[in-house]
């Protein structure tokens, strides 16, 4: 009998002894996830940290291109720090921007994103009929296009043969290189062509609040007046100047457009499609004598025996896409001038890193 209480005794305490490190290793795991998870959150916030580091940068260079140094832009944010680094490496800027958690003191979280930024106007730019830095879709064969053509991404086409130029694909023109855009407003504003747009989609004078048609020409009636323009004592090729539209939303062209000129710089979308909407038939006439800078997407939707005709080029950031009757030819007399004006690019990430682990799969 003693023996069997004995026994009972030796398992109960086996049986304690299992419970307790099964217990134990319970609460271990525990722990372990809890920190883990701490830490992955922490990882997260010094991220984002770096991520404002990588902004704030951005519109510093943007302000004056030539700062460089080590903790150049320190700042203290609610759940942490950033710190950032800006190298010169010829015409690019390597910044380096570092998130702590809790601080740069006691971080208990490091994390670091290295972009390359530029601002320079890349290398043929000025050399193509059409430059997507991304996709180029071109439905059915009632298109013709003279002139190069390159895009970053996707490429759909209906009947290339109807191109007659050569087409590349390169990833590195994304995103579009991005002009000065307030040097081209102050030109705009001298010649009276900025435009705003209204709910409705029609173009306004911002001065006036009244409807305001675009010019119907590529050059201001500046060009060869033989008088010297610009005051500088000579008559020469700068008294000689091109209509820079300069609009601050969506254009929409619609319907027959008539002949419309210029440079036309567009904040928002280029689309010539009367109902808006992808899937509608839509009839679009007219002329464009100029070129097109759009950082949203350029759709034609042309109709007609006429359908819609750009002399000059186009340039999107997101996507150019074709629809029925439209001729699209490149003219180099119109680049080559906007390319004389050298104009300035504004600050841009043109590359995207980040080097690190995101945290430790361990606590």
């Amino acid at each position: 009998m003693n023996k069997n209480k004995g026994a009972v005794f030796v398992l109960v305490v086996f049986v304690v002894l299992v419970l307790v490190l099964l217990g134990t290793a319970l609460v271990s795991q525990s722990i372990s996830e809890s920190r883990l998870a701490k830490k992955y959150s922490e990882s997260i916030q010094a991220f984002w940290l770096a991520e404002a580091g990588i902004n704030r940068a951005l519109d510093e260079l943007r302000l004056n291109y030539y700062q460089s140094g080590t903790g150049l832009w320190t700042t203290i944010l609610d759940t942490g720090e950033y710190s950032v680094d800006v190298v010169i490496e010829s015409q690019d800027r390597r910044v380096i921007a570092y998130g702590f958690v809790p601080s740069i003191a006691q971080a208990s979280a490091v994390r670091r994103i290295e972009v390359v930024m530029n601002k320079d106007i890349p290398p043929g730019f000025y050399d193509y009929a059409l430059y997507s830095a991304g996709d180029i879709d071109v439905n059915g064969d009632a298109y013709n296009i003279q002139g190069d053509i390159i895009y970053a991404d996707d490429w759909e086409v209906d009947h290339p043969e109807n191109i007659i130029g050569t087409v590349t694909a390169e990833p590195t023109i994304t995103p579009l290189a991005r002009f000065d855009f307030q040097e081209l407003r102050d030109i705009s504003e001298i010649q009276g062509n900025i435009y705003t747009v209204s709910p409705s989609g029609k173009l306004i004078d911002p001065d006036t609040g009244e409807e305001k048609a675009l010019p119907s020409s590529f050059w201001s009636p500046w060009r060869d007046d033989g008088i010297d323009n610009d005051g500088d004592g000579a008559i020469d090729e700068n008294d000689e100047q091109i209509n820079i539209a300069y609009i601050e939303g969506d254009l929409q062209l619609n319907g027959n457009i008539g002949s419309v000129g210029g440079f036309l710089v567009v904040v928002g979308d280029v689309i010539t499609d009367p109902d808006d909407t992808q899937d509608t038939t839509i009839n679009g006439n007219g002329l464009i004598d100029g070129v097109i800078y759009t950082r949203g997407t350029f759709r034609v939707n042309g109709g007609g025996e006429d359908g819609l005709n750009v002399d000059g080029g186009v340039w999107a950031g997101d996507l150019i896409r074709l629809n029925g009757s439209v001729d699209i030819a490149y003219n180099a007399e119109y680049m080559g001038a906007i390319g004389s004006l050298n104009l300035g690019g504004d600050v841009q990430v043109i590359s995207w890193k980040d080097p690190q682990t995101s945290y430790p799969l361990v606590p």
